[in-house]
């Protein structure tokens, strides 16, 4: 496969942890004329004008003291091939500079930072993302000789910052931003080999892995990458433990989502937003096909709403045209919940703030109003807003025979599947393992909706 010609790689991870050092070896094997090294720590805000004692007690480490904006922008800028102005800051007097000489990009753009994976925005944006894990106490000595050697900081100094900020932001973003990681790279520095080889084959990944978003031409649809490989289906125990304490659930309701069991799925596109009504439109006017039974009601009929009132079969004609077709289970509920069985596609945090849910807008929202509800994988709106159709039939008792590779969902059943909970459900059903089906026509449509997905090339 050709190498796109601009790969963003994210690398992220402790303070101390060894981004850099990472990101140099990368850069050495696959020649600094092919690619582009860029830290997060040049995006600092312009903070001269803070007073000496301010300087001490102001957290370094919060994404509040970057200009993400203009990172976002420079990044944006690079992939599509143009130059932007070089960014430096003096550590010393916390002055940010920009240009007049520019950044030219090279094939392999390396971004580096302790939270390139803990920013939705960013993170977005990232091709490939790299997660260095290192023991905590030698995060901690590698810190203080740098702190020591190019900031001529005192021990008792470095000592008091790590104990007021650094280890809290560790905690609270960069340990959980692991779960975003598409390689977590173990680095202590006690296996050169095994580095030199993890390196050489990250490097054979980044050169021949499939584009990880692409613009589909048919729809005009942002579609997102599912990388192959195995995750966890179902839940288990705890997490139904979890539920029942947090949300008042009745423990019979987990009975369709178990046994817990390892799925391994082949790698393939999805909508990253659920289809609009915009999308839809542009169907309906090409195929003549029956409108929804809501269309053009004021209540749901903004551009970018998700279209609803949408029949499973009206779902699978719309793919048809679209030249894509339906998820089936398995692959909608890894894209929603990556390889670590998260709870909701964020995590397991509430849902106030990262999902439209439980009445509070009294309809569908735009596909694109919570952000902080993104999957592990970038994947929008999977969790609230409207239920989406997926390809397969609803059986019950479908996990305890389920085939461990690609399950097509059983041959019949009652009725068809539907994932991701609406606008009017309760946290339960927002879950990403949450199961429900549908009998038509004697359900009320205006809470469906869908997304499509296509096979990797």
């Amino acid at each position: 496969m050709t190498p796109k010609p601009y790969t963003l790689v994210g690398i992220s991870g402790g303070s101390g942890s060894g981004k850099t050092t990472l990101a140099e070896m990368i850069e050495n094997a696959i020649g600094s004329d092919r690619v582009l090294r860029i830290s997060l720590d040049s995006y600092y805000k312009d903070l001269s004008h803070l007073s000496v004692a301010d300087r001490v007690t102001f957290n370094f480490d919060d994404p509040q003291a970057f200009d993400i904006s203009a990172l976002i922008t420079h990044l944006k800028t690079l992939k599509a091939g143009q130059p932007v102005p070089k960014v430096e800051v003096d550590y010393q007097s916390l002055k940010q500079t920009r240009g007049p000489s520019l950044t030219t990009p090279r094939p392999i753009i390396l971004l580096e930072g302790i939270l390139v994976l803990a920013i939705p925005a960013v993170r977005e944006l990232l091709d490939f993302k790299v997660f260095v894990e290192t023991p905590a106490d030698i995060r901690f000595i590698r810190r203080c000789g740098r702190e020591m050697r190019l900031r001529s900081k005192t021990f008792a100094e470095i000592v008091e910052q790590y104990q007021r900020s650094v280890r809290k932001t560790h905690g609270l973003l960069i340990e959980p931003s692991k779960d975003f990681a598409d390689l977590i790279f173990p680095f202590d520095g006690a296996n050169q080999r095994g580095m030199d080889l993890f390196v050489n084959s990250l490097v054979n990944i980044v050169n021949q892995q499939p584009a990880r978003s692409i613009l589909w031409e048919k729809d005009e649809s942002h579609m997102v990458m599912i990388p192959a490989g195995e995750f966890t289906m179902g839940s288990n125990d705890a997490q139904i433990s979890e539920v029942i304490e947090k949300y008042g659930a009745q423990h019979h309701w987990f009975n369709d989502e178990r046994p817990v069991h390892r799925v391994y799925v082949k790698s393939f596109y999805i909508d990253k937003y659920p289809v609009t009504n915009r999308q839809y439109r542009v169907f309906l006017q090409e195929t003549k096909h029956k409108e929804p039974e809501l269309w053009g009601q004021r209540r749901f009929a903004t551009p970018s709403q998700p279209v609803v009132g949408v029949s499973w079969s009206d779902a699978v004609e719309y793919c048809k045209w679209a030249k894509k077709r339906m998820l089936t289970e398995a692959e909608w509920e890894k894209a929603a919940r990556g390889i670590n069985a998260r709870l909701f596609p964020w995590g397991s945090e509430s849902p106030d703030g990262r999902a439209n849910f439980g009445s509070q807008f009294h309809g569908p929202t735009t596909v694109d109003q919570f952000p902080d509800g993104a999957s592990p994988f970038g994947v929008m709106d999977m969790a609230g807003n409207v239920w989406e159709w997926i390809s397969d039939w609803y059986e019950r008792n479908y996990y305890t025979q389920t085939p461990k590779a690609d399950p097509p969902g059983p041959p019949n059943g009652d009725g068809r599947c539907v994932r991701g909970g609406s606008w009017v459900n309760n946290p339960t059903m927002l879950r990403c393992a949450e199961r429900d089906h549908r009998r038509l026509p004697l359900d009320d449509l205006k809470f469906f909706g869908f997304r499509c997905a296509s096979e990797v090339r």
